[in-house]
């Protein structure tokens, strides 16, 4: 009994040496306990980023078709930059308010505008997208005025004189 007793302090003298050693880590016993009690966290899922979603036109369809068949009759198909001038006049109207509020009421006012009740030609793909970048930009102007044109009348060389005073 004596020796199992000398062999069990041997050991315990052996084993707290070990872990003594430089290069071995020794936990201690409250130490262990605190180790023990951590519980490992719980991984959250990440909260998906929402799409983005694209802010609607604050024009309507209406509005670019009715610039877009005002154009098909005030100007011919190969004249981008006449097609513009005019999308300017009506939106400068517009803002004007002197001929309505809307670009509806703009283009169907009396005596104004005879393109667009007597179309010469089909409604093409640049007269849509003429009136709709027409719009994006008085929109992004805060629908004030997008140049100083107000009237225009038939030019030469199958173009339109643009002025600011009848």
């Amino acid at each position: 009994m004596r020796r199992a007793v000398g062999v069990a302090v041997v050991c315990l003298v052996l084993l707290a040496g070990c872990a003594d050693e430089p290069g071995t880590a020794a936990i201690k016993p409250t130490e262990k306990a605190a180790v023990e009690s951590i519980a490992p966290t719980p991984t959250e899922t990440p909260t998906p980023t929402p799409e983005p979603t694209a802010t609607p036109d604050p024009w309507t369809a209406d509005d670019v078709e009715a610039i877009a068949r005002t154009l098909s009759g005030e100007c011919y198909d190969d004249k981008l930059e006449d097609k513009r001038l005019v999308a300017e006049v009506i939106l400068n109207r517009v803002s004007d308010g002197q001929w309505g509020d809307t670009v509806t009421e703009v283009v169907t006012a009396k005596g104004q505008f005879h393109g667009y009740w007597t179309p010469s030609r089909d409604i093409s793909d640049t007269d849509r997208e003429i009136a709709t970048q027409a719009l994006r930009d008085w929109y992004a102007n805060d629908c004030a005025a997008l140049s100083e044109y107000l009237f225009f009348e038939a030019g030469p060389n199958r173009e339109n004189v643009f002025r600011k005073s009848y």
